[in-house]
């Protein structure tokens, strides 16, 4: 019971019968690296293949876990159960880099090379990327397409690191986990807008020809852990 998320406008929650599932907790736990994943009662975990990442910077600190059970239909990657944090808590990377089977096409050396400066996405508000600072990370390689057809790709947190990974089925953010693959079709001689929202973990992608495409987001994904004071809940589903 102490580890149980809400949907009633209580512990955390915003708004009662949203789908979104939510719960405020005093961690117990060292500053640094954490991770966190969220049982759907006696089904699967989410995320999937890891623990979804956060930061912690004090001993004691409140974080506010949220976990989205809607399905968007906006075409990103988990479409539903997915997971995020508050704001104080979340683990901003300096930029993600977008991998798969669709490198060469791009003109990169190497399909799956997490270590491809024309692949790099970043929040800075300038080119494709709507704005800056939004936890919304947003890439157009500068090579068109020389070949094209269907591929699979996925993000990482950092350039030339596996340790943080976005997208895929049952996922979304992870650390340390292996995210299922994200189909992708390509058109020969096309750009393409590739985007990460690192906050959720959702994927996106779309024709350059058009604009990069923006991931639908609840309205309590900004909400401050300030809702609710649980001094007594300690114990939760955590683990570094």
């Amino acid at each position: 019971a102490e580890t149980q998320l809400f949907d009633d406008g209580t512990n955390g929650d915003v708004t009662a019968a949203d789908g979104i599932y939510s719960r405020e907790f005093l961690t117990n736990i060292s500053s640094g690296d954490q991770t966190v994943q969220i049982l759907q009662g006696v089904g699967p975990s989410f995320p999937g293949t890891g623990g979804y990442p956060f930061v912690t910077t004090a001993f004691v600190q409140f974080v506010l876990v949220q976990f989205d059970t809607n399905a968007p239909g906006d075409g990103f990657s988990p479409a539903d159960n997915y997971v995020w944090v508050d704001p104080a808590a979340r683990r901003n990377p300096t930029w993600v880099q977008a991998v798969g089977s669709m490198q060469v096409d791009f003109g990169g050396a190497g399909d799956w090379n997490n270590d491809d400066a024309n692949m790099r996405l970043l929040d800075d508000g300038a080119g494709v990327d709507a704005a800056a600072g939004d936890n919304i990370f947003t890439g157009t390689p500068s090579i068109a397409a020389a070949s094209g057809g269907s591929r699979v790709w996925k993000g990482l947190g950092e350039q030339a690191s596996w340790d943080w990974q976005y997208g895929g089925a049952g996922d979304g953010a992870t650390a340390m986990g292996n995210n299922p693959n994200v189909p992708i079709t390509i058109g020969v001689g096309n750009q393409t807008n590739f985007v990460v929202d690192v906050t959720t973990g959702r994927v996106g992608a779309n024709d350059g020809t058009s604009a990069a495409p923006a991931p639908t987001r609840p309205p309590s994904i900004d909400e401050p852990a300030s809702i609710v004071d649980f001094l007594g809940v300690t114990d939760w589903s955590m683990y570094e």
